[in-house]
């Protein structure tokens, strides 16, 4: 009697336990897997990086040419171009956040409008905020035509107007294709931002810096990730072991 209602009561424990196994491994190998990904995922962001970089680099020392076709541009990352055009002085806007030497200020963003009626929008360099943030940096702008170089850049991305009302005051903490059109009044605008080197007089800072963060960033990342994935794996392996090895016993 007593043997037979072990049997009865071990049945259900072990049928209980049979669907566990399976499953925890099935758990394990997609963490493991999905650790690989994102650790593969870092790898190719430095490597982009690298090639973003690369390309930064090579616009720093080549020289200027005449602005292409917005159709011309295909990949690249930044050129470094020399373009003529008029100051639209009262359509700069403001990118808020920005720092400079551990100093909280903004860059001014100024259109130029172009011989072919296109803006090219122009980052003009960084300011430091006063006291009175409701007061916004300035800095004098020459009329008629200004002939100006600087390396064309893609546009950060995520663009939102911090500043309610009028357009043409925006505060931005970043800015994209779509923000500058609607900024520009539907206008065309040149599918890439200026960052201006040529020295305005106007006080303004222009120390640009290719993207902040790195290849090595990304690429200790990636070995984070597949740390993860081994330890995951080990586990994995483990438990699969101990678990067979207690069925055994």
């Amino acid at each position: 009697m007593t043997t037979q209602f072990s049997a009865q009561v071990a049945a259900p424990v072990t049928q209980s336990h049979g669907w566990r196994r399976p499953a925890a491994i099935a758990l394990g190998v997609l963490a493991t897997a999905a650790f690989i990904a994102l650790g593969n995922w870092q790898l190719n962001r430095a490597a982009f990086k690298a090639a973003l970089l690369a390309r930064f680099g090579a616009a720093e020392s080549a020289q200027a040419v005449p602005l292409p076709q917005a159709g011309e541009l295909a990949q690249r990352e930044a050129l470094r171009v020399a373009v003529s055009g008029v100051w639209l002085a009262d359509r700069t806007a403001w990118l808020d956040n920005r720092t400079y030497n551990g100093r909280a200020g903004m860059q001014l963003l100024t259109p130029l409008r172009l011989a072919d009626g296109q803006l090219l929008y122009v980052n003009r360099g960084w300011a430091p905020l006063g006291g009175d943030r409701a007061r916004l940096p300035q800095a004098p702008l020459a009329t008629g035509v200004v002939e100006l170089q600087g390396v064309a850049v893609r546009a950060d991305g995520g663009g939102f107007t911090l500043a309610g009302g009028d357009a043409r005051e925006a505060v931005w903490s970043h800015v994209d294709l779509a923000q500058l059109v609607r900024h520009a009044g539907g206008q065309k605008v040149y599918p890439r931002i200026l960052e201006l080197e040529t020295d305005l007089h106007d006080g303004l800072v222009r120390a640009w810096a290719p993207p902040a963060q790195g290849p090595e960033r990304h690429r200790a990342y990636a070995l984070q990730w597949f740390s993860f994935a081994a330890i995951a794996a080990a586990l994995t392996i483990y438990w699969a072991w101990r678990s067979r090895r207690r069925d055994e016993a």
